[in-house]
Order: structure tokens, then C-alpha cells, then sequence
């Protein structure tokens, strides 16, 4: 009985040693510790993109002055022109809308006959128009879009567009991206899909200005 009670009294004693031990103690504390911190020292921290850096647009809408700048991740959409050159078209997209959206707004330029040197531009029978869709969510969630065109039943609606420089980008590292600078003005109604109109809402953009905007598409000399 004795015996018994000795050697249980010495696995008692060997057991608290060890749970007390400083060793075994730092390395449950210490390992969680650093698989919790390695992923964030680690961490990639995203860079936005040079054009997004070098490219500048500002616009009023109806009078207010637009948000053009991202505000979040679902809201990421670059300040960009497209040249396609088989058709010699641009496309120009520059994004914004009053601060209080939660998401800018996608302001469009199609444009015919585009000619590589500053030039003025407006609504045209042959295709020249714009296009503008404000959204109600964080995600572009329940667009709602306004035209600028000839057809009769957009009538009353205007653009102005003037690319006043036009330069190659010297920075770029590949393709043949340009950068062209300008100024806008709009006057679009509430897009219809007849040509039956049963309401009219007008949509008011003035003192567009834009520079340095990455344009695309334009073949090599």
C-alpha cells in the first residue's frame, strides 16, 4: 500500500513539472503566434495601376461635382480609350457620378471616323453618340441608362467632345498605348426601348476635362 502511494505521489509531482515547464509553455504560445502573423507580413498590398495614377477626369453632373476616383474594390473600372483601327473608331469610357452613389457611373463616347490629331466632335447621323448608366448598388447593381444620339426620339439630347493632345506614352514597357487629353459636354435623356417616348429625364454633364487617359489600339507606325 505504501509503495503505491509513493509512486503515485511521484507521477503526480512528474506531471506538474511539466505542465509548469517554460519551454513547453513558449512553444504552444509562440507557434499559433506565427502561423497567424506570416501570412500578413507576407501580404501582396495591391498598387493601382499607372494609368489609373497619370489619368485625370472630372466632370459635373447636373451641376454636382462626380466622384471619378475607385472606391472599393468592386468599383475598380479604368479611365480608358479603345481604338479599333479596321473601322477607325474610338471608344472612350471615363467613370464617375455624384459622391453620393455608391458606384461610379459609366460615361461612354462612341465615335466615327476618329482622326489621330486633336479634333472636335459631336452627335452624328452616322454613328457618333454617348451613352451614360448610374448605378444603385456597390456592385453596379440596378443601372439605369441615358443616351445621346440623332434618333428623333432621343431628340433634344447633345454631346461635345474635343481631344485637344494626343501623345504616345513614353513610359509604357509594351504595346503602343497613347494618351489623349480633352474636354466634354453632354445633355442625355433616359434611354427608351421603342420609339415611343412616355416620359423624358434629362441628365446634365458639363465641364468634362480629361488628361493623360490611355488609349489603345493604335497600330504601330
Amino acid at each position: 500500500m505504501n509503495l503505491k502511494i509513493v509512486l503515485s505521489a511521484a507521477i503526480i509531482v512528474s506531471l506538474t513539472a511539466c505542465s509548469n515547464n517554460p519551454e513547453n509553455s513558449t512553444k504552444e504560445t509562440t507557434a499559433p503566434a506565427a502561423e497567424m502573423t506570416a501570412p500578413e507580413s507576407g501580404k501582396a498590398v495591391s498598387q493601382p495601376a499607372a494609368s489609373e495614377q497619370t489619368a485625370q477626369v472630372s466632370f459635373k453632373v447636373n451641376d454636382t461635382l462626380a466622384r471619378t476616383i475607385p472606391n472599393g474594390s468592386s468599383d475598380s473600372e479604368e479611365q480608358l480609350g479603345l481604338y479599333t483601327a479596321a473601322v477607325k473608331s474610338l471608344s472612350l469610357s471615363l467613370i464617375g457620378d455624384v459622391p453620393q452613389r455608391p458606384h461610379r457611373g459609366f460615361l461612354n463616347f462612341s465615335i466615327k471616323d476618329f482622326k489621330l490629331e486633336p479634333a472636335e466632335y459631336s452627335l452624328s447621323a452616322n454613328g457618333n453618340h454617348a451613352s451614360f448608366t448610374r448605378y444603385e448598388t456597390v456592385n453596379a447593381g440596378g443601372g439605369a441608362a441615358y443616351v445621346a444620339d440623332k434618333l428623333p426620339v432621343n431628340a433634344g439630347s447633345e454631346m461635345k467632345l474635343t481631344i485637344t493632345k494626343m501623345e504616345k506614352d513614353t513610359k509604357a514597357t509594351f504595346g503602343n498605348p497613347w494618351l489623349i487629353s480633352g474636354s466634354f459636354s453632354l445633355k442625355l435623356v433616359n434611354k427608351v426601348y421603342a420609339n415611343k417616348r412616355d416620359s423624358k429625364e434629362e441628365v446634365v454633364i458639363s465641364e468634362g476635362r480629361f488628361e493623360n487617359v490611355r488609349l489603345t489600339g493604335i497600330p504601330k507606325e
